[in-house]
């Protein structure tokens, strides 16, 4: 089962979707930080900004990879 969920991060596919996923949650940290601050319509935008990026990167690369 675990070499199932780990084969697709072998290709160059994987290993960006992974960089994505970690640029959301740097973003994700920082909407956290402004919400720590009380702002939390920025918190929000942060968010759902990161969020919309991953899921476009997504979709790219899967029509690229035909899947």
């Amino acid at each position: 089962m675990m070499g199932r969920i780990w084969e697709p991060l072998k290709t160059i596919g994987g290993v960006v979707l992974l960089v994505m996923l970690g640029i959301w949650l740097i973003g994700s940290s920082q909407a956290g930080h402004l919400l720590g601050h009380g702002e939390f319509a920025r918190a929000l935008d942060h968010f759902i900004s990161g969020g919309v990026r991953v899921v476009e990167q997504v979709i790219h690369w899967l029509r690229q990879t035909g899947r």
